[in-house]
């Protein structure tokens, strides 16, 4: 018997949309602990006006979830209506879905204006600059043509998409040196967020010392996240966030369990 150890980040492209649309709503979610891993139901309650529950009503929550993400990249109701249902395998009419978007935008308006700016910018620079230095240039054959109408729709997909990409992967570096540091060798390592601690006798003495290496484990998920938002997130962005990350870690005998 093993133990295995995961971690996520929670939130990421909603939290790397508010700092960058500066939006007061979703800031204000995020910047209140007790409300921060509740942005999907908080939002989904507002805008469709009743109670969201992960658990009891998943339709809901998902609907929610990928109308919020889908709304920030300039998603049409047409295109949240096929993405719910290939995705998701979720029925939703065409006005259900122009009424979420609607909705989202009434709440969070700073988020149009951040859409159509991007949009602005990539017609007129003829390239999509994020605030991690990539650049992202557009096809030279015009603005009528398919290639440049393709990435102009993607503007704002590639900055947060990119954006969240790159914190992600400089979290998992310093969990991944976190982990070595702590003692525990490549053989150990699943992936970079995942860890199988083991193997585990049935004495008591081996579960203890795995149950204590997990307890460290889950603790230098939470450390690296604390150390990026400094200066490694300077250097990344140029500064800080306006709001702070989040992670979800778990731990359990099996995968499904974990």
């Amino acid at each position: 018997m093993g133990l295995i150890t995961q971690a996520d980040m929670k939130g990421l492209e909603p939290r790397i949309l508010a700092d960058r649309t500066n939006c007061r709503a979703l800031l204000e979610i995020f910047n209140d602990p007790k409300q921060a891993g509740q942005v999907y139901q908080i939002l989904g309650r507002d805008i469709l006006k009743r109670d969201i529950d992960k658990v009891k009503n998943p339709r809901d929550y998902m609907f929610a979830k990928k109308g919020i993400l889908a709304t920030s990249y300039n998603a049409q109701p047409f295109t949240l209506q096929r993405q719910l249902f290939i995705e998701l395998q979720i029925e939703a009419t065409e006005d259900e879905c122009a009424d979420f978007i609607q909705g989202l935008l009434r709440k969070c308006p700073e988020m149009k204006d951040y859409i159509w700016e991007q949009r602005r910018r990539v017609a007129r620079d003829r390239e999509i600059a994020c605030i991690t230095g990539f650049i992202r240039h557009l096809p030279n054959d015009g603005i009528e043509s398919q290639g440049f109408k393709h990435v102009w729709n993607e503007a704002v997909n590639v900055e947060i998409q990119h954006t969240a990409s790159m914190i992600a992967k400089l979290w998992s570096n310093y969990v991944q040196r976190g982990i070595w540091e702590c003692g525990l060798g490549a053989r150990d390592i699943f992936a970079r967020k995942v860890v199988y601690l083991g193997p585990v006798h049935d004495s008591v003495s081996h579960d203890c010392r795995t149950q204590a290496i997990a307890k460290r484990v889950l603790d230098i998920y939470a450390r690296a996240l604390s150390t990026i938002q400094g200066a490694p997130m300077a250097a990344l962005i140029g500064r800080k966030l306006r709001c702070p990350l989040g992670i979800e870690t778990t731990s359990g005998p099996t995968w499904g369990k974990a």
